[in-house]
């Protein structure tokens, strides 16, 4: 995360839980916090977009229950994904249901992972040297 982002955040709101989720702790923007009070045009004048991060909207709060956890394209540097399967095993021994989206980049652990279906996806051709890649959805088990 950029830096400068990070002290926005930071400074803008507070570390507050979700009525629904009390469990998770996140930077939200509450009662108390500047951007609670400012409106978009408030917002528009310091060169800010609305900042619709900052709140925990019904639909996300709904979900936690659910546990599914998804991940896109996650697998193409090894430090990442050292990094990615030990809380991948946590999450998926603990009942959640993680979903990968990968099309079998380097670091993606296979032989972890239940294949659910595969699609043929436009991509930009500048990225991945191709105006269309396979790509692969994947269960981590």
């Amino acid at each position: 995360m950029k830096p400068e982002l990070q002290k926005s955040i930071a400074g803008n709101c507070t570390i507050s839980s979700p009525p629904h989720v009390p469990e998770i702790r996140l930077h939200l923007a509450t009662q108390q916090d500047t951007l609670w009070h400012k409106g978009e045009e408030a917002l528009e004048a310091l060169g800010l977009a609305s900042p619709y991060w900052a709140f925990a909207w019904a639909g996300g709060q709904g979900l936690d229950g659910w546990q599914v956890i998804l991940a896109g394209d996650v697998f193409y540097d090894t430090s990442l994904a050292a990094d990615l399967i030990p809380w991948f095993d946590a999450l998926s021994t603990r009942g959640a249901t993680v979903l990968i989206g990968d099309p079998r980049r380097a670091y993606c652990p296979q032989q972890r992972l239940k294949l659910l279906a595969t699609y043929q996806v436009p991509v930009v051709r500048e990225l991945e040297d191709a105006d269309v890649k396979r790509t692969l959805v994947w269960q981590y088990v």
